[in-house]
């Protein structure tokens, strides 16, 4: 695949977030279009097997004074230039009490952000695939080259850096084939358990993977514990389980299985990436709830445009 992004200029950091050392050509959004003007991006049917590239990822902040994570803005790749698209949603209002101040990049709480380019602080989350270790990285993600659109490569790598506490998600892809909601992980915590590897490595994709609520959890009453042959290999991310948990109270049908194991040398924290298939009645719809809308009241003023199949 041609290489599609420029060499990175050296980044300065703010609050140990990434800030450009270079002027942005950023476009501030005017008064708004038309209602339904501001389409996403048209990528491939997302019913397919292919489960293409999403048009809509949630940004998300972990404090560093309670160790939780909030929503806190929304990145969106546009049908049309300028291309991208950011905007901080209503869940950076509770991010706010708890120390988050807004992205140097992006200064304004209440203006919707677009440009050409890819933002830098998302930009750089992207390995360039001129590097000679893109191929082993895109497969450590669980994607074939033709997938490995930026938008992708976040929802799937969920924009994780070592640098700065920040991470993008993916609302659940619609696969109709199987008539079920999917949504992919890597499991979390296994550098804190000492018996998870010699059980993961055994593993194969299309295992099975058992889950249990934790509400004894005294870090967080919502987690969901990962087993394998009856050990625990991981816990689902933060940003899944207020939805699992809401499933489970109604008894949908959810399973989580086996995508991929990375062995060493890849990073521990990509060592077990998962599947999570869920089936639910018709009216749920995940990522909709308040927190997770535009904050700006003027720009597109557009909300949440996640249109789920069910």
């Amino acid at each position: 695949m041609a290489d599609r992004y420029r060499p990175r200029r050296k980044l300065v950091t703010h609050h140990g977030v990434f800030a450009p050392a270079f002027p942005l050509r950023h476009t501030v959004v005017p008064p708004p279009p038309e209602p339904g003007t501001e389409a996403p991006v048209e990528h491939p049917d997302p019913r397919s097997s292919s489960m293409t590239s999403p048009p809509t990822l949630f940004v998300t902040w972990r404090s560093a004074k309670n160790r939780r994570i909030y929503p806190v803005g929304r990145l969106r790749e546009l049908a049309r230039e300028p291309r991208w698209e950011f905007a901080y949603i209503e869940g950076s209002r509770e991010a706010e009490s708890h120390g988050f101040v807004p992205f140097l990049e992006f200064p304004n709480l209440a203006t919707v952000y677009r440009s050409d380019d890819l933002f830098p602080l998302f930009d750089v989350r992207v390995m360039s695939s001129s590097r000679p270790d893109y191929a082993d990285h895109l497969q450590r993600l669980g994607l074939p080259p033709a997938l490995g659109s930026p938008m992708v490569i976040l929802a799937r790598s969920e924009g994780r850096s070592t640098t700065d506490r920040i991470e993008l998600i993916a609302p659940p892809v619609f696969d109709a084939q199987k008539n079920r909601h999917v949504s992919w992980f890597f499991s979390r915590g296994i550098r804190y358990l000492s018996e998870a590897e010699a059980i993961i490595v055994k593993l194969c994709p299309g295992d099975r993977l058992a889950w249990s609520p934790e509400p004894e959890n005294e870090h967080d009453p919502l987690a969901i514990a990962l087993h394998a042959a009856g050990t625990l290999v991981g816990r689902v991310p933060f940003y899944l389980v207020d939805d699992m948990n809401h499933l489970i109270g109604k008894q949908a049908d959810l399973d989580v299985y086996v995508e991929r194991v990375n062995l060493a040398p890849a990073p521990t924290d990509q060592r077990l990436l998962c599947r999570l298939e869920a089936r639910w009645s018709n009216g749920f719809v995940p990522f909709t709830s308040q927190r997770f809308e535009v904050r700006a009241k003027d720009g597109t003023g557009a909300r949440n445009p996640i249109q789920a199949r069910v």
